[in-house]
């Protein structure tokens, strides 16, 4: 089992039909790639599509790899000015993001969020923030 779902890149190689990303793009990836045909994903709710793969999650492998493939829509593209560092803390904030919008997070709240990894430390300064 191959791990890491927060993770960015360098396109290296397309497929015939690509035609958002080009070879030398830089990009985030978006780890969990739902199935094109379930209701939640054709509801725009792909998120909690019962096909989703996910990378790092059995038996998908992870995105810790020299090599990871990944349709051309669930690439973000990143400026120059992000570096790939911070190009891989764009789903662990978008985690962040969302949590803080479902909690309905406004100024003067106090919060309290357990766990202090990626996710954690990013969702507390989400909140923080907001």
């Amino acid at each position: 089992m191959v791990l890491g779902h927060e993770s960015s890149g360098q396109v290296v190689e397309v497929g015939d039909a690509v035609t958002r990303v080009k070879v030398g793009d830089r990009f985030a990836i978006e780890p969990g790639v739902p199935s094109r045909y379930s209701d939640e994903t054709k509801e725009g709710r792909y998120n909690l599509c019962p096909g989703m793969a996910f990378a790092a999650t059995p038996p998908i492998d992870g995105t810790l790899v020299k090599y990871y493939l990944s349709p051309e829509d669930f690439l973000v593209k990143l400026p120059e000015s992000v570096s790939y560092e911070e190009g891989a803390c764009v789903e662990p904030l978008s985690v962040g993001v969302h949590a803080n919008k479902l909690a309905d997070v406004r100024f003067g709240n106090r919060v309290v969020v357990f766990g202090a990894g990626r996710v954690g430390l990013l969702t507390g300064a989400v909140a923080r923030a907001f």
